[in-house]
């Protein structure tokens, strides 16, 4: 690696903002009476050093204007490509790895996950159009107020970087167990920061994008269970270890707002549930359906049971029907309404109200004339249990609606602690520490091995050797170059 001496005013910053992006086994000082020189102090075993790159190019307007990204002849010349993605690995969170993964212009747009239920198969009601306005203006601020803070920062000072070291260090603490600490139940059940191998590529908050009139009873079960996330993640917040241990990951979670939550958890907890039938198609053997839970609102529960009441004494009278009929006939639902499926020569054999035919004329549906009374009650019942669903279902919408830009700010809250955490899991991989940073104009080093050639010694041919470092005004060392098994 070759240190060479940049412009005084970028270095602090270059070398400051990939600590930062990183939080790996690094510590940067800046260096101020030696213009163009950051030092590094560092007593870990293992320790990441990003020392002095030349400025080759400018700044890209869009690394200005954005902030949150590592410029590419900084990547390339620091390799940190490898790290960066190897880092990724550790996040719980879509949110928490694309930002990870954009620090090198990685980032992905997710796509919107298929639903459960085709299309075709939602309800006309589901697609009703509101006169709510847009939901544009909630989500342009929320997403101001994410730009002002990202989710993996890039430090613009030295007292910025000290404070995102603690943060790392206190997770790692956590991720210890020490002194009964658990960990953010961010995660799934079978999840940690440590499962590298689960690729997260949705926080189930796409929705948050979508116009109101395209929510769906999906969209309910998903603000539930994202609600039920933050609510844990702030009572984790609460508790008395993490706000003693672990204060400033404690009021990072406490900023997500439970009060505001907690109306909207008992308005839609338990309303919506997944329901499964066999399905026709043989490569997806059920097909699963989102609707209402009728145990939660008793309403439903009644007009429930009067419409099997009436279905079932509907199809025991057709039965009775069809057991006196000779030749092919059947009992099919047409239009909402239970008729017997007969030739055209049977026809007037059961008197009744021709609902419809064939295409060919050969068939006909009839409702015979003595269910038709109990088929108009049947119609009506579903009508106002219709009409009852879809005021409920607006209802649990407008309660998300109303708060969905504290969910989304939440959301935001979540994936910054998974970023930390996830920094804190990688730099105990590499078996690092948390730097410490200094106006001493040193680079120091010790047990120096590079992170790539970490991350590759199970491919490697020769171990890396770990040797210490150390740069210094007082030595006149401004320059160095190392070669060899730990030179890449």
């Amino acid at each position: 690696m070759r240190l060479m001496r940049p412009p005084s005013r970028l270095s602090l910053l270059y070398a400051l903002f990939l600590a930062l992006c990183l939080r790996l086994p690094l510590t940067i000082v800046a260096r101020r009476h030696i213009p163009g020189f950051i030092t590094f102090h560092h007593s870990s075993k293992q320790a990441f050093c990003l020392l002095n790159a030349r400025r080759r190019a400018a700044v890209t307007e869009s690394d200005e204007r954005d902030g949150s990204r590592i410029p590419q002849h900084l990547v390339q010349s620091l390799d940190l490509a490898p790290v960066i993605r190897s880092l990724s690995n550790h996040a719980g969170t879509r949110r928490g790895r694309e930002a990870i993964l954009g620090l090198i212009g990685e980032e992905q747009i997710a796509a919107r996950p298929p639903a459960l239920v085709p299309e075709s198969d939602m309800s006309s009601k589901r697609r009703r159009v509101t006169n709510r306005e847009s939901q544009s203006e909630i989500i342009r601020e929320t997403e101001l107020s994410i730009a002002r803070e990202s989710l993996a920062p890039i430090a613009s000072s030295a007292e910025e970087c000290r404070n995102e070291y603690e943060l790392v260090e206190q997770a790692m603490l956590a991720l210890q167990g020490s002194n009964g600490l658990t960990i953010p139940p961010l995660y799934g059940a079978t999840s940690s920061p440590w499962d590298t191998d689960t690729k997260v590529d949705t926080d189930h908050d796409e929705w948050l994008k979508l116009p109101f009139k395209d929510w769906t009873l999906e969209n309910v079960l998903q603000a539930e269970q994202i609600i039920k996330t933050l609510v844990a993640v702030y009572e984790w917040g609460n508790q008395s270890d993490t706000l003693t241990w672990t204060p400033g990951l404690s009021e990072l979670a406490r900023t997500i707002s439970e009060v505001e939550f907690r109306p909207i958890l008992d308005e839609i907890q338990d309303a919506v549930e997944i329901a499964t039938k066999p399905s026709s198609v043989k490569s997806q053997p059920l097909v699963y359906k989102f609707q209402l839970r009728i145990e939660r609102f008793p309403v439903l529960t009644i007009l429930r049971e009067k419409e099997q009441m009436l279905q079932d004494t509907i199809e025991k009278e057709l039965k009775s029907i069809l057991r006196k009929l000779k030749g092919s006939s059947e009992m099919l639902e047409y239009e909402g309404r239970m008729t017997i499926y007969i030739t055209e020569s049977q026809a007037k054999a059961v008197p009744g109200v021709t609902r419809g035919t064939t295409v060919n004329g050969k068939g006909c549906y009839v409702e015979p004339r003595s269910i038709v009374k109990w088929g108009d009650e049947l119609v009506a019942v579903r009508n106002e249990l219709n009409a009852i669903e879809s005021d409920i279902e607006r209802g649990l919408m407008d309660a998300i609606f109303q708060g969905a830009s504290s969910i989304d700010r939440g959301i935001h809250t979540v994936a910054r602690l998974d970023v930390i955490f996830g920094k804190g899991a990688f730099g105990q991989v590499l078996n690092g520490s948390v730097p410490k940073i200094q106006y001493t104009g040193r680079i120091h080093v010790q047990d120096f091995i590079h992170p790539v050639l970490l991350l590759q010694r199970s491919r490697s041919v020769q171990e890396p050797v770990p040797f210490d470092l150390l740069l210094s005004h007082e030595t006149g060392s401004q320059a160095l170059i190392i070669s060899g098994p730990n030179g890449g």
